[in-house]
């Protein structure tokens, strides 16, 4: 399975929006990020438009190398998620740059929106690697969770709460994987595990021993 590598520019003041960006598509596991611009499949340029898109995109066209195909990240400073942006392409005659748009603001960064969500995905359909409904690293939570679900069902309610073991061991590994900076190989609907922890082992073991505790009363 071939990995994409990309290399990444930033042209401006982006308040590290292209981290954001970069932690997104790293989520498949065909992309790569590298450090020098001979190991790249493709340049990911970010772009901040602070003047006019023109003549940024103009600006950051011209430090941008032509050996290898781009993906211009254009970033739109505003605090609105529903801000309809200019669209960037017009500005691009270059037929080796691809264009997409983003918004961003000085003290949020890159914003929680639909554009930004759409953007992303966008851009991994251009490089090849659109995420199919199973990527490579789900696969083996899903076969954690199917095994735990297993050995909760069979365990006799005496021994239920050493079975919960297994539950906070997972929420250690979410935490150590963001520790050490491997979020992307956590799948997003793992992400509120740690918050659903505590009421779920109260809930499903009041359930499997039918004694509620008092709160539930």
């Amino acid at each position: 399975k071939k990995t994409i590598r990309l290399f990444s520019m930033v042209c401006g003041k982006t308040m590290d929006s292209e981290k954001a960006f970069l932690k997104d598509l790293r989520r498949s596991s065909k992309l790569c990020e590298v450090k020098t611009l001979e190991e790249s499949h493709f340049i990911i340029a970010f772009v901040p438009v602070v003047s006019r898109a023109g003549t940024d995109i103009e600006a950051a066209l011209d430090q941008i190398p032509e050996s290898r195909p781009v993906v211009l990240v254009a970033l739109h400073h505003t605090d609105d998620p529903g801000f309809v942006a200019p669209d960037s392409r017009l500005c691009v005659n270059r037929s080796t740059v691809f264009t997409v748009d983003c918004l961003f603001h000085e003290d949020r960064g890159l914003l929680r929106c639909h554009r930004n969500d759409e953007a992303v995905k966008a851009v991994k359909k251009h490089l090849g690697v659109e995420e199919a409904y199973f990527e490579d690293h789900v696969i083996p939570w899903m076969f954690a969770l199917a095994c735990f679900s297993l050995v909760y069902t069979l365990t006799p309610s005496e021994y239920i709460h050493s079975v919960w073991h297994v539950v906070w061991m997972l929420v250690f590994m979410v935490f150590l994987l963001k520790w050490c900076g491997y979020e992307e190989w956590i799948p997003r609907y793992l992400d509120w595990i740690p918050d659903l922890v505590f009421s779920g082992s109260v809930t499903l073991t009041a359930m499997r021993t039918r004694k509620l505790p008092m709160m539930f009363k």
